[in-house]
Formats: structure tokens, sequence, C-alpha cells
């Protein structure tokens, strides 16, 4: 009787802890409908290699578009955009296209290696409410506009 008595809690222990844990994670399809349903904008940047100084981090912003399936946003001086794909938490941009007026040296090396960025594959995953990209040694994390 009273190895049955520890069973049941040992029983209901496990499968407290269990749900507890799967609400804890993020499914791949909240994900997706987190990454949609907002407008980012860049709060931070770090490489292991060269540390990032991103004089227009604020302006820095990104959207995607889950019908038309095409990313925009604004790189700090210039709106840019381009198609992508989101597939397995990795996420693919094609070229991008924008405008090209010049908004001064630190801008454009800022532009630049966004750019640079972008045209890699791209780790998606969410830190809070934070969408965080991660490619090679560099990390960006947004945060959502909402």
């Amino acid at each position: 009787m009273y190895t049955r008595t520890i069973l049941k809690s040992l029983l209901f222990i496990l499968l407290f802890t269990s749900c507890n844990s799967k609400k804890n994670t993020i499914s791949n399809d909240d994900k997706t409908n987190k990454l949609y349903e907002n407008e980012w904008f860049l709060v931070s940047w770090t490489s292991k290699n060269s540390p990032h100084t991103i004089n227009t981090m604020e302006i820095i912003q990104l959207k995607l578009d889950n019908e038309t399936l095409q990313l925009s946003g604004n790189d700090g001086c210039n709106q840019f955009f381009a198609s992508y794909e989101f597939k397995d938490e990795q996420l693919t941009i094609g070229p991008t296209g924008g405008t090209k007026k010049y908004c001064g040296e630190e801008s454009s090396i800022d532009e630049k290696a966004l750019i640079e960025f972008l045209q890699q594959k791209i780790k998606v995953d969410f830190v809070g409410k934070k969408l965080q990209l991660k490619s090679g040694d560099d990390i960006l994390l947004f945060s959502p506009t909402k």
C-alpha cells in the first residue's frame, strides 16, 4: 500500500513536470507566427571576430511578410527588400534591392555589414520576446515594435 502511494505520487510529479516543460518551449508554429506578426528593430549585434558598433542601430528594422514571402526594412539609411524562404528555423534571403541615397561613411559601413549578413544562411530563434538571428560568428538581436 505504501509503495502504491509512492508510485502514484511519482507518476503525478512526472506528468506535472512534463506539462510544465512543454510550456517553456516555443513550438515551430509559434515561432513562425511570432516572426511574422511583428516588425523588428535591431537592439544589439555581437560578433566573436570583431565587435560591431552599429551607429544607426535604433533605425535598423526588418519585417517579413508571410503572404508575399518578402522581407523589407530599413538599414539605417536606405529602405531594402528581398525575397526569402523560412524553413526548419533557417532563413534564406534572396538578393536584396533598395534605395541608394548616401547618408555618410558610418551609415554606409553599417548598411554594407547588414546586407552581407542577410546574404548568409541565418538561424532564427527567440530569446524571450526578442528575435535572434545567427550566422557564423554574428548574432543580431531584434525587439518587436509591438
